[in-house]
């Protein structure tokens, strides 16, 4: 089934210019932009989707006290649902007058929020105002003692507020909890279980909502998390995080189509070589085989136990190449690191405009597979634990790992892109497959532009 579910995410990328936004219950809504905008600007308008609650969801973005850095989290829900499904918005950027999150946009998570605490903030300027929200809260009220009927009521409340403004929400249940944060036996275990059976029924019977059972990818079938889902029995590790998006991306297929993400021949990628052209790159340290003009494919770890073979295969979708890499572990080190590392290239002609960074690959599925990091200096896509993280497997991950926006500086630093793989040395059986497709580099319209400031108005 999980398997099946990506797959059809893949499959689903089908060249279309035109995005359809289709509710249960509602009719199409229709968003397009020219296909001349498309081609300069490798981004044509995308639906955009917020997400609002507490700690589980702030943890999809982090960003540097000091503005330098951007990061999409790869143990969080949202960010894999993108990935696997890249044809909506989740922007969120850099905002240092948020002096607790360092960050704004569509991220309205706040760590520590109840239901009430989102109810109270509907109105706070600056919140997001996108064309679906994700609304995702109610543990910390159940935590707190909250009764039933006040977290219903609250969620009733908030789901109207975005109803009335014509935006759609998708209304998640509460996720399950250890009995280190609810005993057995206490009552708020089974208020957790009434508001669940509440948010089912209120979410497939009113026009617009959609129900997502999270819950679901999470429960032992006892309404505590299964082992190595959660990092401390409530909040998700990257696998929990990985099968929490096998059961929203088939919701945001639904609501969201596909759009043709391919760049037309006068699209400005700033990345050298982005399309993998060529076969005069470097075979480091542990690899053998031809490398992509400018990269250097290398066993960052200098895993002896390691062998890489690489390859290089004409791309008809991008006139450039693919980058395969087979892996074959033979025990030793439980964690080994790859790396595919660009040339570094100078992006001083961007300096003050807004960018973001891209990276197309496929894993073969394969149970070698622990976690995966892109970094491109002053945004990244990746976990912050990977050495323990694991992806799941008998999966084919067909990816888009597109870092949130983010103004340079106006005397920015060269770029350094690199993609890591970190395997699974001592366990993984027979040989595992990486084709890395492209990689992006561009410019994109300012979240802050009065398009868009006008848009979060309405």
């Amino acid at each position: 089934m999980i398997r099946t579910v990506v797959a059809l995410a893949s499959l689903l990328c089908a060249a279309l210019i035109v995005t359809w936004i289709v509710s249960e219950n509602a009719s199409p809504v229709i968003s397009s932009k020219n296909q001349r905008n498309l081609v300069s600007n490798q981004s044509a308008p995308k639906i955009r989707v917020g997400y609002i609650g507490d700690s589980i969801l702030q943890g999809n973005n982090l960003a540097a006290p000091d503005g330098l850095l951007i990061t999409a989290q790869a143990n969080r829900e949202i960010t894999w649902t993108r990935a696997l499904h890249p044809h909506f918005d989740i922007d969120t950027w850099i905002d240092l007058t948020d002096s607790f999150r360092h960050f704004a946009g569509m991220n309205g998570g706040l760590s520590g929020d109840t239901s009430a605490h989102v109810r109270a903030r509907m109105n706070a300027p600056g919140l997001p105002s996108p064309d679906i929200m994700i609304v995702s809260v109610g543990i910390n009220s159940v935590t707190f003692g909250v009764s039933a009927h006040s977290i219903q009521s609250d969620l009733q409340a908030i789901c109207q507020f975005y109803l009335q403004r014509g935006i759609k929400v998708i209304l998640s249940n509460i996720r399950p909890i250890s009995a280190e944060f609810i005993p057995d036996g206490d009552p708020q275990f089974t208020v957790r279980s009434d508001v669940n059976a509440w948010i089912r029924e209120f979410a497939t019977t009113t026009p617009d909502v959609v129900f997502w059972d999270v819950a679901a990818a999470y429960d032992d079938g006892s309404g505590r998390p299964i082992a190595g889902y959660t990092v401390d029995g409530l909040h998700p590790s990257s696998l929990g995080s990985q099968h929490a998006a096998f059961s929203l991306v088939p919701i945001m297929q639904r609501l969201v189509k596909p759009l043709d993400r391919r760049a037309g021949p006068d699209a400005i990628n700033f990345f050298p070589n982005g399309r993998l052209a060529g076969n005069r790159g470097t075979a480091g340290p542990g690899v053998k085989g031809r490398i992509a003009n400018g990269f250097t494919a290398e066993m960052l770890s200098r895993g002896a136990t390691v062998t890489v073979e690489a390859a290089t295969h004409p791309n008809r979708e991008t006139g450039g190449g693919t980058q395969e890499f087979s892996f074959t572990l033979h025990g030793g080190s439980s964690v080994e690191v790859f790396g595919l590392t660009g040339t570094r290239f100078d992006v001083s002609m961007l300096a003050g405009k807004w960018v973001k960074a891209r990276c197309k690959l496929t894993l073969q599925p394969w149970d070698g597979w622990r976690a995966l990091t892109f970094n491109t200096t002053y945004m990244e896509w990746e976990s912050n634990a990977p050495t323990t993280d694991e992806l799941t497997h008998g999966v084919v991950w067909d990816l888009e790992l597109e870092t949130m926006p983010f103004r340079l500086p106006d005397n920015p630093s060269r770029i350094a892109p690199v993609l890591r793989m970190y395997l699974h040395a001592d366990t993984a059986t027979g040989p595992g497959v990486l084709q890395v497709k492209g990689f992006e580099f561009f410019e994109v319209d300012s979240p802050l532009s009065p398009r868009n400031s006008a848009r979060e108005q309405n």
